[in-house]
């Protein structure tokens, strides 16, 4: 959990109910929100400079997002719900009052955005040259971990080969390998991860 989770908290302007599926904040987008994810998780993804998606994040509950936004004014990146979630609501000029006001706040608000930011940059490095069924396999494990028992959606069937930049045809072979080898099961769209432990070693 955000160190700073139940602080900001006290800010609420008051809370949103998403489905899965749905769009949190996009990209390009005027900045004038923070959310606090109570319960639920998401996946966080954008697009670099030559547009080309950079790898994605999975949020859980108890984190604030997107910190980076308090200096930009605007999205960096795009947040769509995995699972229903629950979250409230934080308008980004009250944060930016407080913070004004509480120093050792801001210190702190600071030292996470950049932990967060190297987080990513580390997250895109250590997944630059592996591949493509290397990063199958980390997505899908962390989207088995964001999404429980239920297994991985179908929605996440179209969504994870935008993300890898993969073809249709490949990412149906990088499917049928994985299943082959017993580490997941498909039904229809949906995909459920067999064997976590041995799916890691891939990665």
């Amino acid at each position: 959990m955000n160190k700073y989770f139940d602080t900001l908290s006290q800010l609420s302007a008051g809370k949103i109910h998403l489905s899965s599926n749905e769009i949190l904040y996009k990209e390009g987008s005027r900045a004038d929100n923070l959310f606090g994810i109570q319960h639920g998780s998401l996946i966080v993804y954008k697009n670099d400079k030559q547009n080309k998606f950079l790898f994605p994040r999975f949020i859980k509950s108890g984190q604030i997002l997107p910190l980076n936004t308090l200096q930009s004014g605007v999205y960096r990146d795009t947040a769509q719900t995995l699972t229903p979630v629950e979250a409230f609501l934080l308008n980004g000029y009250d944060v930016k009052h407080l913070l004004n006001k509480d120093i050792q706040l801001r210190i702190g608000i600071m030292q996470e955005m950049c932990k967060e930011i190297s987080k990513i940059e580390n997250l895109d490095l250590n997944h630059y040259n592996k591949s493509l069924k290397q990063k199958t396999a980390y997505i899908l494990l962390e989207m088995a971990r964001a999404c429980g028992d239920d297994g991985i959606p179908d929605h996440c069937y179209k969504l994870i080969p935008l993300l890898l930049e993969a073809s249709h045809k490949n990412w149906m072979k990088i499917l049928d390998d994985l299943a082959h080898e017993g580490l997941i099961q498909r039904h229809g769209h949906k995909i459920l991860v067999n064997n976590p432990e041995k799916m890691k070693k891939i990665v």
